[in-house]
């Protein structure tokens, strides 16, 4: 029940910070994306991570490599 309360309070805030935005500057709500040019991005409050595990798997499938032996690159 309080992680619905947590989600709900930060869907709320996030509304509410949403509008005060758009009353300062033209902007258009756009949706929050996870997969862009095969990179995945993840956007947290202070931090941005990217990564292309999905791209990799894609391409170790495509070229029948997902059972090969992987090898340091230092």
């Amino acid at each position: 029940m309080s992680k619905w309360v947590a989600m709900r309070n930060f869907s709320n805030a996030k509304n509410v910070k949403s509008k005060r935005m758009h009353r300062e500057f033209e902007m258009s709500m756009m949706v929050e994306f996870n997969y862009f040019l095969g990179l995945q991005i993840k956007q947290l409050k202070d931090d941005i991570f990217i990564n292309q595990v999905k791209y990799i798997k894609a391409l170790l499938k495509r070229f029948k490599m997902k059972v090969a032996k992987t090898m340091g690159t230092d």
